[in-house]
């Protein structure tokens, strides 16, 4: 990770970075890959794990609070309205929908927070046989494949 984070600079000195957090495998490890790599960066960077409620949780989200802060990292939980109305109110949708609003929120949360940079992490059903991670300056984007799956070795 750290290679791929110095070869294509994704991170700068007195960033504080985003890191949207669903629970998955996927945001939770992007979360504790960068909480690892913070302590073997030669400059100094702040994260932020933001959870957006839309509805769609199998198990209670507040689970995610002393995972999150148990990593010394400030979790921020928000409401995506839009997408909670949808679901309340039966409206046929789909996942581009939901996507949509996700994006969206994040990003304003990210802004509104301070933050100058956006990090998601991409399940594997959107880039198969790989867990893809894109890292979003608030002024564009910087996306590039960390991992692959488990059944793989590291990614160059």
């Amino acid at each position: 990770m750290g290679r791929a984070m110095g070869r294509f600079s994704m991170l700068r000195r007195g960033d504080k970075i985003a890191v949207a957090v669903s629970g998955g495998k996927d945001s939770l490890s992007l979360l504790h890959g960068l909480v690892a790599y913070r302590k073997r960066t030669p400059f100094p960077y702040d994260l932020v794990a933001v959870t957006l409620e839309q509805g769609k949780f199998k198990l209670p989200i507040r689970a995610l609070e002393d995972k999150i802060r148990g990593l010394g990292v400030e979790w921020i939980l928000r409401e995506d309205t839009a997408t909670l109305s949808l679901i309340a109110e039966n409206v046929p949708h789909g996942c581009d929908v939901c996507s949509r609003h996700r994006r969206y929120n994040l990003y304003k949360i990210a802004s509104e927070l301070g933050c100058s940079v956006l990090a998601l992490g991409i399940p594997p059903t959107i880039a198969p046989n790989r867990c893809s991670v894109t890292f979003s300056s608030m002024a564009g984007s910087r996306p590039f494949r960390l991992y692959r799956n488990r059944r793989r070795a590291a990614c160059d």
